[in-house]
């Protein structure tokens, strides 16, 4: 089952498990499959891949630190904080929609020790 949360405000990092190298978030006896979080789109095509920028956002730094806790920071801090994410047939249909948000999703741990992102369109049900 997977959760997505409407603002990065309203994630508890209590709440949030790494077993195995996969991402848990808790809710009660709940556990759901990574993390997911809506944000506004600040995506700008840098090369082969795409910068997206999260602003002055307190809570993405602390999330940050929790996974340097045991892992890899995947966070660019050169100024504001941000991520960059490898253009490919995905990324960029999601670069290209309409919507003003996208879904910013933790899923696991990678093989380099980085947690693994993805960007999923903004999809709003009918």
């Amino acid at each position: 089952m997977k959760l997505v949360v409407n603002n990065i405000n309203d994630i508890s990092l209590s709440n949030i498990l790494i077993h195995r190298n996969k991402i848990f978030y808790l809710i009660n006896d709940i556990k759901f499959n990574g993390l997911s979080f809506a944000h506004q789109k600040n995506m700008i095509l840098n090369g082969t891949r795409y910068i997206i920028n999260f602003g002055q956002c307190e809570k993405i730094k602390k999330l940050n630190e929790l996974f340097k806790q045991n892992h890899r920071s995947f966070l660019k801090d050169n100024g504001p904080p941000y991520i960059e994410v490898i253009k490919n047939n995905a990324t960029e249909t999601v670069f290209n929609d309409m919507e003003d948000n996208i879904i910013i999703h933790f899923k696991s741990i990678n093989d380099n020790n980085y947690p693994r992102i993805h960007i999923l369109p903004w999809i709003v049900p009918n």
